[in-house]
């Protein structure tokens, strides 16, 4: 496979991708994602001549990962590496209708929402009712499938690390990004594969 950049996704897991607004989460496809170790601590391994060596924390990440798509039937865990301090994976939703979600995140210092003022309403009333629906639209993305199958398996990796008494934990963010073409899909997962071997260069090292 002839990838055109192969330094494409080097730097991709460095800016927090944020989620589409007018993206349902639960929409079939392939999404490329990636998770980090907090502060980028070594807690998963190390790269010894080019190949990953888990530690017991990374094999425990492992066996969560391989659950996932056990215990979820509408998801395949289509390609994946575990390095020292993150994971990549692309992950495919199946046999989902196509949805497309229409909110919009209203903030309480909007100077829209500042702006109106309502006849026997007060602002106040009215800036709680902006935040409150802001915090909704939080609350359904975070069940949407892709949101909550990384909660739950980063929750299920950290409780099994701390029932053996292991000191871990992840970085409070994931990062994401929907694959769009078939040359995108070849491309990423190229760079997965080539992940171990290419560890020195890097940006997490």
């Amino acid at each position: 496979m002839f990838v055109d950049n192969p330094d494409l996704f080097a730097d991709k897991f460095r800016v927090k991708s944020a989620r589409l607004l007018n993206w349902n989460y639960s929409q079939s496809g392939f999404y490329f994602i990636t998770i980090c170790t907090h502060n980028k601590n070594k807690f998963l391994g190390k790269i010894v001549d080019g190949q990953m060596k888990l530690s017991k924390a990374g094999e425990i990440a492992k066996q969560e990962l391989l659950k996932t798509s056990e215990i979820r039937k509408n998801i395949k865990i289509d390609d994946w590496v575990i390095m020292p301090n993150h994971v990549h994976l692309i992950m495919e939703i199946k046999n989902q209708p196509i949805v497309e979600t229409h909110c919009m995140r209203l903030k309480t210092n909007s100077p829209i929402i500042n702006q109106i003022k309502p006849i026997n309403q007060n602002n106040r009333e009215l800036k709680r009712d902006a935040h409150s629906a802001s915090l909704r639209e939080n609350g359904f993305k975070s069940r949407q499938i892709i949101p909550n199958t990384i909660k739950l398996f980063k929750a299920a990796v950290k409780s099994e690390c701390n029932r053996h008494q292991l000191f871990f934990t992840w970085q409070a963010r994931y990062y994401d990004r929907i694959i769009r073409t078939e040359k995108e899909y070849w491309a990423i997962k190229q760079y997965i594969d080539n992940n171990p071997k290419n560890w020195q260069k890097d940006v997490c090292y």
